[in-house]
C-alpha cells in the first residue's frame, strides 16, 4: 500500500464523526446519491427526442461497460477496504468485498464523461462527473474506499468512455432497435391502459421496482445493521465467516 496513499487516507477519514453535520451529509452523499443515474437515465429516455434517447442509452453503454471493466478487475485483483485492515473510521457499513476501483464514482465518470463529449450534454455531464468526485470523496471519509479506488475509477471511467466513442457507429443501430421497440410497446400500453389485466401488470411492475432497487441496495450494503453501537446488532442469518468477521468488524463501526 502506498505511503501517499494511506496518507491522503488518514487525511480525509479522521474528521469522520468528529463533525455530525458533515459527517450525516457524507453518509447521504456515499450511499444514496447513486440512484441519481437511473432517475436520470429514465428522464433522458423519456423524453419526447430521439436525440435524448440515443444519448441516453449511449451513456448508459458507458456506464455498464465501466462497471463490466470493474468486475473483470476485481477476478484478477483483490484489494481489501480500509476496514478490512483495521484503518480509519467507519461510518457506514459495507460487505467486505474488494475495494478497487469504486463502483459508485466509476458509474458517475463513465456516465459524465460520455455526456462531455456531446455538446448539448455538455452541463449535464460537468454535474454528474462533479457529483462523481464527490462521491468519491465522500466514500473515502466514510471509510469504505481509498483515495487509490478514485483514481482506478478515473482511469477505468476515461477507457470505458473511449472505447464507447470508438464503438459508437456498431452500437447506434442496437439503440435504434431499443427505441423502436419501446415506442411500440409504450403505443400498446397506452392502447390497453383502459384493459384492467394490463393496469395491474403494470402496477405490479411499478410495486416491484422499489424491490429490485432494495435488492441492489442490500447487496452493496450487506444485511448486518447497527441497533446500538457496541451493544446490539441485526442481520440476516450469517454462516460462521460471516459471524466471525462482523464480531470483529462491529468494534470498528461508529
Amino acid at each position: 500500500m502506498g505511503s501517499l496513499n494511506l496518507e491522503i487516507f488518514k487525511m480525509i477519514n479522521r474528521y469522520g464523526n468528529n463533525y455530525k453535520i458533515l459527517s450525516l451529509l457524507a453518509i447521504v452523499v456515499a450511499k444514496y446519491l447513486i440512484f441519481i443515474i437511473p432517475v436520470y437515465l429514465i428522464w433522458m429516455f423519456t423524453k419526447n427526442s430521439r436525440y435524448y434517447k440515443k444519448q441516453s442509452l449511449l451513456a448508459f453503454y458507458s456506464a455498464l461497460l465501466g462497471l463490466l471493466i470493474n468486475y473483470s478487475i476485481s477476478l484478477i485483483y483483490f484489494h481489501p477496504r480500509p476496514f478490512m485492515v483495521h484503518i480509519g473510521r467507519l461510518l457506514i457499513e459495507h460487505f467486505p468485498d474488494s475495494s478497487f476501483p469504486s463502483d459508485h464514482v466509476t458509474l458517475f465518470l463513465s456516465l459524465g464523461f460520455y455526456l462531455l463529449s456531446e455538446h448539448k450534454l455538455r452541463l449535464h455531464g460537468l454535474i454528474i462527473t462533479a457529483i462523481g468526485f464527490m462521491v468519491g470523496l465522500a466514500r473515502i471519509y466514510c471509510g469504505v474506499h481509498w483515495p487509490l479506488d478514485i483514481a482506478g475509477s478515473f482511469v477505468v471511467a476515461l477507457l470505458s468512455f473511449f472505447l464507447i466513442i470508438q464503438l459508437k457507429g456498431v452500437l447506434s443501430p442496437l439503440s435504434e432497435k431499443i427505441i423502436i421497440i419501446y415506442e411500440k410497446l409504450w403505443e400498446f400500453l397506452l392502447q390497453r391502459i383502459k384493459d384492467k389485466k394490463m393496469l395491474i401488470l403494470l402496477l405490479l411492475l411499478i410495486i416491484l421496482s422499489p424491490a429490485i432497487c432494495f435488492e441492489a441496495y442490500m447487496k452493496e450494503n450487506g444485511n448486518f445493521h447497527t441497533v446500538e453501537n457496541g451493544v446490539l446488532y441485526r442481520s440476516g442469518q450469517l454462516d460462521k465467516d460471516e459471524l466471525l468477521y462482523y464480531i470483529i468488524i462491529s468494534k470498528n463501526i461508529t
